[in-house]
């Protein structure tokens, strides 16, 4: 079976679409941006939102996208549904035609000393965020998705980390090589 490949999306400028850390070698770790409810008085710059980061478990792409509903009046999307029921993956559909991927809109870039590159930015809804690592030939690495981020928009090397932030105020404190170290920063007032 043909894994989706985070690289054909990204060549039809596109981001794998759904909340998640996708990586070249096919496989997905779902993740989940989201705040506490109780307002927190040291989240200044968060207007009282502490945001947190979890991460589900790691796993193929097509076990993955098994578990969403498509809508069923779609009939691209009954035959999407159909393909990855039945596990023969899209290789003859495009990135745009599969329904997961999603258009996106750079705001910025930091270069890393390999010449790699962390690329960061919005979707296509406008409450979305991505963060993409490409190689020096831009193939990608990895691709990160979030609905709950909004958009990143901004990066700073913090004590000698990388944090992205979003406009909700928060950073996501990057690990390029191990993007599955990510930790959030709410920078919290004393």
């Amino acid at each position: 079976m043909q894994e989706i490949s985070i690289q054909e999306y990204w060549s039809k400028d596109e981001v794998f679409g759904i909340d998640s850390i996708a990586f070249a070698d096919g496989s997905v770790v779902p993740i989940e941006i989201d705040y506490e409810s109780e307002e927190n008085p040291k989240a200044i710059k968060t207007y009282g939102d502490v945001y947190t980061l979890e991460f589900g478990e790691k796993q193929k792409m097509s076990e993955f996208i098994k578990q969403f509903d498509f809508d069923e009046e779609d009939e691209d999307q009954d035959e999407i549904a159909e393909l990855i029921r039945t596990g023969q993956i899209l290789e003859s559909m495009s990135a745009k035609e599969d329904g997961l991927g999603t258009r996106f809109g750079i705001r910025g870039e930091f270069e890393l000393s390999d010449n790699s590159k962390l690329i960061f930015g919005d979707g296509s809804m406008g409450n979305e965020g991505f963060i993409v690592k490409v190689d020096d030939k831009g193939n990608l690495a990895w691709s990160l998705f979030s609905t709950g981020s909004n958009p990143f928009i901004n990066c700073e090397l913090i004590d000698n980390k990388i944090h992205i932030f979003s406009e909700y105020n928060f950073s996501l404190c990057i690990d390029p090589n191990d993007v599955l170290k990510t930790t959030i920063d709410n920078h919290l007032e004393d």
